[in-house]
């Protein structure tokens, strides 16, 4: 994909151990040195350090042409849970123009899958690329402050998270908490079972931790560790092996001097050094403690040295827009999820904010002050019953199936589901409100099921919104429940008769 000069961009990323910089620049990509964080905390970020460090790769960014409206922060963990982010939040809007948004657990994961896999070297041969004949890609990213694990599918088009849980665990927090590791691949493990998906062999698991990278590239007796080396030469090692080396190195952890030696560590790394390898074995062991899948020991481990700010460089790349408001602007984001309690709203195009402050939403309020009053109106207004309840900053509409469609702000919902109703009055209506008041566009959430894609799929054939990354398929009526076939057949058939067109779904 290229681009003009003109629609060059800046990606800055805010972890936990690090501030990271992907540059795009003249069709090509940049990658600076990371700028470690040395005095922020895993529970606190230290402003001035922060700071700094974002304005110094702000103030390299211009060196390259790139404006500041083409300058995208994001942040993690770190910034998830630190005290003071409102005030480096608001130092960096003052100083730089930018605002930083906040990226969720699940967008975190999805972002570092597609960042992580696309820098994985790609080979002709198939017999040396592990990552090309695999199936099922069982990927773990390990930060400073949270893990991610996801289960990738690559049969479908272009990687497709089945599962992902995240672990407020990283290099910078960790401890014997058996409790959240055994909560959290628990749900992992839920997930995919509600999915009915089936993990195939082959599988490999990826790893974005350097300190697999060095346990691995040991493995190879590397004279002078380099994780791009091993990652371009795909060394890997069976996953049983590298637990057992990892749990090793965790249990012999006051033995700091010698792990330095042995593997090469300066005095300023090994605590997080022995932190990831803590991490990670005990993902491992989890897993298979609960039979994630049969051959989980004799699975291959790669490294990858991509992560979230390369996914999300390949969000804005792949976008399609080259106006820097359109990839901010919020558009029509459909997420689902069971309980609305737990859930943390995403929104769109790489860009996401989901623990905006209640200063933050009244603002949005003021720009709009009676969007939900009209939502309101709407569906009082409608000739199928809704129960409505509303808030300063939310409306929920629930229909008489108990479906639940929660509405953010006017262009970000989420929903609570069912697929065995065959009728589709609930999304139909939900496309008519976001036509009504001015939608061009529908963006779904990163895991949201084919059931509901095509649900609102049949009710947009009444409307004509583009649906951004979604391409209907007939074979996908194979892959869902009788209900959703059935209205998306019907659909169909009454949107090619309205057009005078023949139809087949067979």
């Amino acid at each position: 994909c290229n681009m003009s000069k003109n629609n060059n961009f800046a990606v800055i990323d805010i972890g936990t151990n690090a501030v990271k910089c992907k540059i795009y620049n003249n069709s090509r990509y940049i990658t600076p040195k990371n700028k470690m964080l040395k005095q922020s905390l895993a529970n606190d970020l230290n402003e001035n350090e922060v700071v700094s460090l974002v304005t110094e790769f702000a103030d390299l960014t211009e060196q390259y042409g790139i404006s500041k409206d083409k300058l995208y922060i994001c942040a993690t963990e770190a910034f998830r849970q630190t005290s003071n982010q409102d005030a480096i939040k608001k130092i960096i809007l003052e100083k730089l123009g930018r605002k930083i948004h906040v990226i969720s657990p699940k967008r975190e994961a999805y972002l570092s899958v597609i960042g992580g896999l696309k820098s994985i070297p790609a080979h002709r041969d198939k017999n040396k690329d592990v990552l090309l004949s695999a199936k099922n890609v069982l990927y773990v990213e390990s930060g400073g402050g949270s893990t991610e694990i996801s289960l990738v599918n690559l049969t479908s088009k272009g990687p497709s998270i089945v599962s992902t849980v995240s672990l407020p665990l990283g290099s910078k927090k960790y401890g014997n908490d058996k409790a959240i590791f055994d909560e959290k691949i628990t749900d992992f493990i839920k997930q995919i079972s509600s999915a009915n998906h089936s993990i195939e062999d082959p599988l490999i698991c990826v790893v974005n931790s350097t300190a697999v990278s060095k346990v691995i590239s040991h493995q190879y007796k590397t004279q002078k560790f380099d994780a791009y080396v091993t990652m371009a030469k795909q060394q890997k090692m069976s996953l049983k092996n590298l637990q057992f080396k990892l749990q090793d190195i965790a249990n012999n952890a006051e033995n700091k001097n010698q792990i330095m030696q042995e593997y090469d560590i300066s005095k300023d790394r090994i605590d997080g050094f022995i932190g990831h390898c803590h991490i990670i074995s005990n993902v491992f062991k989890k897993l298979y403690n609960k039979r994630f899948c049969p051959n989980l020991n004799y699975t291959p481990v790669i490294t990858t040295v991509g992560g979230l700010k390369d996914g999300l460089a390949e969000e804005i790349l792949h976008s399609g827009l080259h106006n820097s408001s359109d990839i901010e602007k919020t558009i029509l984001t459909v997420d689902e999820c069971v309980d609305n309690k737990n859930h943390t709203p995403v929104k769109t195009q790489g860009i996401t904010d989901p623990q905006d402050k209640i200063q933050e939403l009244k603002h949005k309020l003021n720009q709009d002050t009676n969007w939900i009053g009209k939502l309101e109106n709407f569906y009082r207004a409608s000739t199928y019953h809704y129960d409505v309840s509303k808030n300063k900053c939310s409306l929920t509409v629930e229909d008489k199936f108990k479906q639940k469609v929660t509405y953010h702000n006017k262009n970000k919902i989420t929903i609570s589901k069912k697929t065995d109703i065959t009728e589709n009055t609930f999304y139909d209506d939900i496309i008519a409100n976001a036509k009504k008041t001015g939608q061009k566009n529908i963006r779904f959430n990163d895991t949201v099921s084919l059931d509901t894609k095509l649900r609102f799929y049949s009710a947009n054939l009444k409307f004509n919104m583009k649906i951004d990354g979604f391409n209907f398929d007939i074979s996908m009526l194979e892959k869902v429940s009788p209900e959703t076939r059935k209205i998306v057949e019907s659909a169909i058939a009454q949107n090619n008769k309205e057009k005078n067109i023949p139809t087949n779904t067979n």
